[in-house]
């Protein structure tokens, strides 16, 4: 693990003990995307007993969560939207990684996996994949020596994901959600058009020009997409009780006729999904409209 990742942790856990008691209760914590690690070929499994086995793909799975949050640190490293972890039970999101061999091929190659509640993405995209041995490295080669292995796949861990990072992020921004739950600014008025997203402001405030999307659960009707602009502004996040916890961020929808069905239940139990990052600057005309 390396100090970045450590220094992080301590700096989350530090600032849940001490946002509560200064500014009003913490917002709940980042999403996890699990990830996984196993080298699905029998002729290179022998290399290592079980308990070994157990401990490179450990060791891999570390380095897999170190480069993923290297490349997708949504938007801000100290208050994640969402962060990455290995070995999580019975995740809902996973990042699988494998080193397989094709059929008949006498290739190994090292692949990538997503998966929602366990479905993997069964498109022209996933698996992604990329060649460790291509044909004929076998008989030029030799098998992979142990001691190199684990730095082997490493680095074509690294490269899968420079290859595919727009890819990727598109993935996770579509199957990922940033937050749960919204309510209306004004409880008041439950056909506004502006909600409040439970993302502090104070943390993160960078996102006030950003777009989203909400996936409510609509009894009878399924599920109801609504597409939404934030506005620069901040509005009061209030907790069962009605009283204000924190500031959140306030958003528009720029689909409201859609929002009918809406109960503060279902938009308490709904998903919200980064849609598109945009800078600061796109916020001002909303910002007034909004006012």
């Amino acid at each position: 693990m390396t100090k970045r990742r450590v220094f992080r942790r301590l700096l989350l856990a530090a600032l849940a003990c001490v946002l509560p008691a200064a500014q009003g209760a913490a917002q709940p914590p980042p999403f996890v995307v699990a990830v996984s690690f196993e080298i699905d070929v029998p002729r290179l499994e022998q290399f290592w007993a079980p308990a070994e086995m157990k401990a490179v793909s450990s060791a891999l799975g570390d380095h897999l969560v170190d480069a993923l949050e290297a490349r997708f640190p949504m938007w801000h490293e100290d208050f994640p939207l969402w962060t990455f972890a290995y070995g999580v039970a019975a995740p809902r999101v996973l990042l699988a990684f494998r080193v397989v061999e094709p059929p008949r091929r006498n290739v190994f190659d090292l692949e990538l996996q997503t998966y929602v509640d366990r479905v993997p993405s069964r498109t022209e995209i996933f698996p992604l994949t990329i060649a460790w041995y291509e044909p004929g490295d076998l008989g030029r080669r030799g098998l992979p020596m142990p001691r190199m292995t684990l730095d082997e796949i490493a680095a074509l861990a690294d490269a899968l994901l420079d290859e595919n990072q727009p890819t990727l992020n598109d993935w996770l921004q579509d199957h990922v959600p940033v937050a749960v739950g919204a309510q209306w600014r004004d409880p008041d008025i439950t056909d506004s058009p502006f909600l409040v997203l439970p993302l502090r402001w104070d943390q993160y405030d960078r996102l006030r020009a950003s777009e989203f999307r909400l996936r409510c659960q609509v009894p009878e009707e399924g599920e109801l997409r609504l597409d939404s602009n934030a506005v620069g502004l901040s509005g009061p996040f209030r907790g069962p009780s009605g009283a204000t916890e924190y500031d959140g961020l306030v958003v528009k929808l720029t689909n409201p006729e859609r929002s009918a069905p809406l109960t503060a239940n279902v938009l308490r139990a709904s998903h919200v999904y980064m849609a598109r990052f945009l800078p600061a600057g796109w916020f001002i005309a909303l910002a007034e409209d909004a006012q």
